[in-house]
């Protein structure tokens, strides 16, 4: 380990179960490099594997406008994102049956997207963010396009199902 960098360093003592060292090592990292992104992102999803969610926002948010932008920056925020849509909010199969009781409650579809997200299913993420925006593009300030916007981000402009999801939310605002 001695000739490897203190962030690898840091990320090994973590995978050895060694967390307060690790985030010990990583916050020494941040006084030493402070505008070291790459140090930011990891102390940030270490933070958020502990559950440490209102910490990894925090970390998160001082990253800079650009720093944002890094693909990995951007599935973390995105997972926070989604995080604080379910925290409160019911479990997956009780949406699924309000959606079905009642298809207009954005709010409930809002969530099962989230759920949805972090599962990994997005495409049904975006279906039910479609669907908001299909039925009324106005609900939450634009949340159902906005959130798409936000999925695309997540999984980058190059991925196969980026295209298709863009021409179908052209369809809908045009």
């Amino acid at each position: 380990m001695t000739d490897e960098s203190p962030l690898k360093i840091a990320i090994a003592h973590y995978q050895q179960g060694d967390v307060d060292i690790a985030l010990e090592k990583l916050q020494a990292l941040l006084i030493t490099e402070p505008q070291n992104p790459e140090v930011r992102i990891e102390f940030a999803n270490i933070l958020m594997r502990e559950k440490r969610f209102d910490d990894a926002r925090e970390v998160l948010n001082s990253l800079s406008v650009e720093d944002k932008q890094d693909p990995t920056a951007l599935v973390l925020i995105g997972q926070l994102d989604s995080i604080e849509t379910v925290i409160n909010a019911p479990e997956l199969d009780e949406l699924l049956v309000e959606i079905e009781r009642n298809p207009k409650n954005y709010l409930a579809r809002e969530q099962l997207s989230a759920h949805y997200k972090l599962r990994g299913d997005y495409i049904s993420a975006m279906e039910q963010l479609l669907e908001i925006v299909r039925s009324d593009r106005n609900y939450n300030e634009d949340a159902g396009r906005t959130e798409l916007l936000k999925i695309f981000d997540t999984l980058g402009h190059k991925h196969e199902l980026i295209g298709h999801y863009r021409r179908k939310l052209a369809q809908l605002l045009n």
